[in-house]
């Protein structure tokens, strides 16, 4: 095995590491603000509800993402946040 393997609970923990990092309680709040107009509006299909969903969620989790990764982990605010792993 190399050193590159690692463990379930590894990955696990990676996984959970970016995801904190796309601050997902924030981005819930915005895709409210932008999920309810589109029903408010008319009767939109699911599909576009579905890409609306996916799009705002990987758009706005990126920002986050590269604004902990330019911000640095020198910053006040992202003292407590995992920070990217390059």
């Amino acid at each position: 095995m190399s050193d590159a393997t690692m463990t379930v609970g590894g990955v696990r923990a990676l996984l959970r590491d970016f995801v904190a990092l796309t601050k997902p309680r924030i981005i819930s709040l915005l895709l409210v603000t932008t999920i309810a107009p589109m029903f408010v509006a008319g009767r939109p299909g699911w599909e576009l509800v579905l890409v609306v969903f996916v799009g705002g969620y990987l758009m706005a989790g990126g920002a986050n993402a590269a604004g902990a990764h330019f911000s640095g982990p020198r910053t006040s605010g992202f003292l407590n946040r995992p920070s990217l792993p390059f």
